[in-house]
């Protein structure tokens, strides 16, 4: 297992002080490419290669978001290799107290970035052993959308530089924060469950849908021509 202790920044935060959901999601990031940084398996290794890890899914349920100045230790390990798929794994603690904030899982494949076919992950499970996965209950990579589910159309954005990663595409924390910003007054999340379908390049437009339900909220990011780069879905309770 990788751990990195980190303090929770005000930049990092929402207006309630906690962090935000996309900062929460550059932190499992940021200590997942760490991780690959300090075994020397980093960019420096893949990108002259011309290879790059891309991801297909995060499923994450979240007990409770840490605060401003909270010191917190992000930890993830892979838990199993499906394949030329490895399953990572993450938790966020905190510090004062040991207690589970957050937990995470995620798909991940090794890509040639010229063909865009992944490649065999035999040297990357010497870096990195499998550790078994993080508690919970956990679902497939795919999300179900049942047929009766009614989607309103909500607004457009194009994919700007600021937004794009070294893979050349939309960094995934961008589809969660643009989805996140069609989310309903008035609601919790308490996990998020992500399917990403189709990379989104420099300047593709991409129009965003939403369902919203008792006990969630579904977001699709969609081409012109109708097909899903990504599906976000955020569990949701009612705020008190």
């Amino acid at each position: 297992m990788y751990s990195w202790k980190t303090k929770i920044r005000y930049t990092e935060t929402e207006q309630d002080g906690r962090l935000s959901l996309t900062a929460m999601i550059n932190l499992l990031q940021d200590c997942s490419t760490f991780h690959t940084e300090e075994s020397g398996r980093g960019l420096a290794y893949h990108l002259p290669r011309h290879e790059g890890w891309y991801i297909f899914s995060w499923q994450i349920d979240i007990d409770e978001m840490p605060r401003l100045g909270e010191e917190v230790s992000v930890n993830t390990w892979p838990a199993s290799y499906q394949g030329v798929i490895v399953n990572r794994d993450f938790e966020i603690l905190r510090d004062s107290d040991g207690k589970s904030l957050l937990r995470a899982r995620s798909i991940w494949a090794l890509m040639n970035l010229d063909r865009l076919l992944p490649l065999k992950l035999d040297e990357e499970k010497e870096f990195f052993p499998e550790e078994g996965p993080v508690a919970g209950e956990w679902g497939g990579r795919k999300l179900r959308l049942e047929k009766d589910l009614t989607f309103e159309d909500c607004r457009a954005f194009d994919v700007a530089p600021e937004m794009i990663d070294t893979n050349q595409h939309m960094n995934n924390a961008f589809y969660i924060y643009e989805a996140s910003t069609v989310l309903p007054e008035g609601k919790h999340i308490r996990g998020i469950r992500t399917e990403y379908k189709a990379q989104a390049l420099l300047g593709d437009t991409i129009y965003m849908k939403r369902c919203v339900t008792e006990d969630s909220v579904t977001v699709l990011l969609n081409k012109p021509d109708g097909d899903t780069y990504a599906v976000i879905r955020f569990l949701t309770k009612e705020e008190n």
